[in-house]
């Protein structure tokens, strides 16, 4: 009988990187154009920010069990860099 695994296979984990490193790098002109967005658009961002949240825990558990490569190991370094310095944009957005 095969083992099934809880842990994400290599290829989404890929998948789940870039898509961090797209949206918490995009957290800047984000910041620029929420004026721009209706009430109902920001509601909507602050519901689904928390998938984000996600799925950087789900990576940092992947590169903690071993799971990352070398390369996606220092994406990941990267990325939480990026992280705590757009948090406090994201915290200022959602307060509004």
């Amino acid at each position: 009988m095969a083992r099934v695994s809880a842990r994400p296979e290599t290829g989404r984990l890929e998948s789940t990187l870039t898509y961090l490193e797209r949206e918490w790098t995009a957290v800047p002109d984000l910041a620029a154009r929420w004026s721009e967005l209706d009430e109902f658009d920001r509601q909507d961002l602050w519901r689904e920010w928390g998938i984000r949240d996600e799925a950087l825990r789900e990576v940092a558990d992947a590169r903690d069990a071993g799971e990352l490569s070398p390369a996606q190991c220092s994406r990941l370094e990267q990325l939480l860099a990026v992280v705590a310095e757009n948090t406090v944009i994201i915290e200022r957005l959602f307060a509004a």
